[in-house]
């Protein structure tokens, strides 16, 4: 899909893009980019082959000049589904704190997730501009005929001012032109150059006019640092945050300084862990673990350290009432027949034994939990294995899933409480 010179590529995790769609119009390549964003961030976004991109298990979007990568959950096979997915995802995780509701039609953004971000943060931006625009007194020093605030003495001394009709006066002034909306000015302003959506436009357009009184500043990392939030200006904290990687947090720095990029990734790993964790802690009080009521829920525990030098945190600890306890590792990634292991690595195996093993607590019992999706072609949706570690213990190791399909209610973009609460239940009760 391509406009207005912008070449977007769609993909799912995993998923593969021939090097030959990365040329511009002058016949020159910009696979070289995206190796580089993967090297400068220290992170594998892409995997790279001499005639093909192969995408990881990172998903968001990557931009680099005319040329943007966006890839999304592999769950259902409509894309649009999966961007819907995305989206409630990152906002259930806090990974984006910003609403995603009265966004309109989203036709107009090309189903590229790059435009609904830019629309997320103006519908979001504008909606609280105009109803608690901020001002606040800022310290101003001025040369001026009158006296207000203080004089600088030390000032007027050193121009030798000190008997003529002018004052070197500091005093603080009580405006609109501060920093955060300076920083919220010029984050637009950078949004408007870039966007191909004529509806993002228009909203960042009404924005600009709002902001027509703030002076253009060229912002830098530690402009961020300098606003202190309060529950006076607390609702402004997404958006800033949203402005922070727009503008520096995730971009990468090219030696033309025209040459814009973005990175807008997140582990799916990570998210789907983040996402599983949140969701029994909220609901704990109606998810059992073998019948028994639940205690206590801890993601990242520190299960001991591996030859006493590196640690170990295992995903997800859950206690019951009676102190019988159970670990989850989550593992976002398609089970298949594709061999003997169903798709399972070796390295996740050894991974959960390390932990159940640790030096701190055994457990007996563990879970490798997976999604459930429309790829999905593995004929039984548990298993249990087991392994002596001695003549009278064993570890028992179940394989278990999520079907995300029955949870995500893609008309209402949520999740289905009711749905979820039996998934889990059926996880965590042998």
């Amino acid at each position: 899909m391509i406009k207005k010179g912008l070449s977007i590529k769609s993909i799912c995790e995993y998923e593969e893009i021939p090097v030959s769609e990365f040329v511009n119009s002058n016949g020159k390549s910009c696979i070289g980019y995206f190796k580089r964003i993967n090297r400068i961030s220290n992170v594998e976004f892409f995997k790279f082959f001499h005639d093909r991109i192969k995408a990881t298990q990172y998903v968001g979007f990557v931009r680099a000049g005319n040329f943007c990568i966006e890839v999304y959950p592999k769950i259902f096979r409509d894309i649009e589904k999966n961007m819907e997915f995305l989206l409630y995802l990152l906002n259930y995780t806090d990974e984006i704190k910003l609403k995603n509701t009265g966004l309109g039609n989203l036709s107009d953004c090309n189903n590229s997730f790059f435009e609904v971000i830019i629309r997320i943060f103006a519908v979001n931006t504008l909606k609280l501009l105009k109803t608690d625009f901020k001002r606040d007194y800022v310290t101003k020093e001025e040369d001026i005929n009158f006296i207000r605030g203080k004089i600088d003495i030390r000032k007027q001394i050193i121009n030798d001012d000190l008997f003529r009709l002018r004052f070197n006066c500091r005093f603080d002034e009580f405006t609109e032109n501060i920093l955060l909306n300076q920083i919220i000015k010029a984050c637009c302003l950078k949004l408007f150059s870039i966007s191909h959506s004529s509806h993002n436009k228009k909203l960042l357009r009404e924005i600009l006019f709002l902001l027509g009184d703030i002076e253009i500043k060229d912002i830098i990392l530690s402009d961020f640092d300098k606003i202190i939030f309060n529950r006076i200006n607390e609702n402004y904290g997404p958006i800033i945050d949203l402005c922070r990687i727009f503008l520096n947090g995730k971009n990468v720095s090219f030696e033309s300084g025209k040459f814009e990029t973005f990175v807008f990734m997140f582990d799916m790993n990570r998210l789907f862990e983040e996402f599983v964790f949140k969701f029994i802690k909220t609901h704990r009080k109606r998810i059992l673990l073998n019948g028994i009521e639940i205690f206590g829920i801890s993601e990242q525990f520190f299960v001991g350290r591996l030859f006493n030098e590196f640690r170990m945190k295992a995903d997800i600890l859950i206690e019951d009432i009676k102190g019988n306890s159970i670990l989850i590792d989550t593992k976002y990634k398609v089970l298949t027949e594709e061999d003997s292991h169903n798709n399972i690595n070796q390295s996740d195996i050894y991974q959960i034994f390390a932990y159940s093993q640790s030096q701190n607590k055994k457990f007996w019992e563990v879970i490798l939990l997976y999604p459930l999706s429309d790829f999905y072609s593995y004929k039984s949706t548990e298993r249990v294995l087991t392994h002596k570690v001695n003549k009278d213990e064993i570890i028992k190791l179940y394989i278990k899933m999520i079907d995300i399909r029955k949870i995500f209610d893609s008309q209402k973009v949520r999740i289905d409480t009711e749905n979820m609460i039996s998934e889990v239940n059926k996880v965590l009760n042998n």
